[in-house]
């Protein structure tokens, strides 16, 4: 009796590791197709309006309300987009940082 018992939990380790190894065969299929979708994105985008970002959150009225603060101080005129890949605080960062040392040189 022990014997079979034995058996029995060696063949439900067995389906137990081949479900593993589908979940992870799965999870790398979705993981290509993310890494695919994100690689379509163009690293930093040109310089759009601020005003563009009203038509894209309209239906967020806090959000709203502080884009219109902005557009009207004339403080800042445009942005650009970063591609989401887990680097685009570093890139946005030192982008920034370019620009203003680019736009700062000629004073």
């Amino acid at each position: 009796m022990a014997m079979a018992s034995v058996t029995e939990d060696y063949k439900s380790d067995e389906k137990d590791d081949e479900k593993k190894v589908d979940d992870t065969l799965m999870a790398d299929a979705d993981m290509d197709k993310i890494t695919a979708e994100i690689e379509k994105q163009p690293i930093v985008s040109e310089q759009r309006k601020l005003t563009s970002l009203l038509t894209e959150f309209k239906d967020h009225a806090n959000f709203t309300r502080q884009m219109n603060a902005l557009i009207a101080s004339e403080h800042h005129s445009s942005y650009r987009q970063m591609r989401r890949d887990g680097n685009c605080f570093y890139r946005a960062f030192l982008l920034g940082l370019f620009e203003t040392i680019e736009n700062t040189r000629d004073l």
